[in-house]
């Protein structure tokens, strides 16, 4: 976690280094570039920290808006979210588990990972509202309860049905994001 951590500062850190020359477009797209592969490939591993570490990759994320937007240290990031159209980190990294939950009840990913899934459907034949649920084991173990699977299925269950639905991965993301922003 510290590593990426780290690696994320660094690409900020380079991303200040030019912010009067380049254009706000330009910014972006380089934050597209060096910042945003680290949270997306690290997702799995970022979505299990504590708040702390969650709130450093925050910080982290308020300082890049700032630069690419040129606000001041002052300004809100409600509004520096809303003028880029990003998620905050915490619910960045749900966004980014609960496409992979979502290819992996469509099959959309390999074999080995669809495998692991249960709903309720198959545990038994009654007919309740929670039947297109995922059947979460109840473990006591802390180390279970963050696991990946357990947290990000827990997660994916509270989504609306609508959304759970979703026709394709591009419309799920759509609807999804829409859902996280509040919209």
């Amino acid at each position: 976690m510290e590593a990426i951590t780290e690696k994320i500062a660094r690409s900020v850190s380079f991303l200040s280094r030019f912010t009067s020359t380049l254009s706000q477009w330009t910014k972006v797209t380089i934050y597209n570039t060096l910042v945003l592969p680290h949270f997306i490939f690290s997702t799995s591993i970022l979505y299990l920290g504590n708040k702390n570490e969650q709130n450093r990759l925050q910080k982290l994320q308020n300082r890049a808006m700032r630069i690419i937007l040129s606000e001041r240290r002052d300004t809100s990031v409600r509004s520096m979210l809303k003028k880029l159209n990003w998620l905050p980190v915490d619910k960045f990294l749900i966004y980014q588990n609960m496409i992979l939950i979502y290819k992996i009840q469509n099959s959309l990913t390999p074999q080995y990972l669809t495998n692991k899934l249960e709903n309720h459907v198959s545990m038994h034949s009654y007919n309740t509202r929670n039947k297109n649920n995922f059947y979460v084991t109840t473990k006591s173990k802390r180390s279970t309860e963050n696991a990946l699977y357990h947290k990000g299925l827990l997660e994916f269950d509270k989504l609306s049905q609508t959304i759970k639905a979703a026709p394709s991965v591009e419309q799920f993301k759509k609807m999804l994001k829409n859902e996280l922003m509040g919209e």
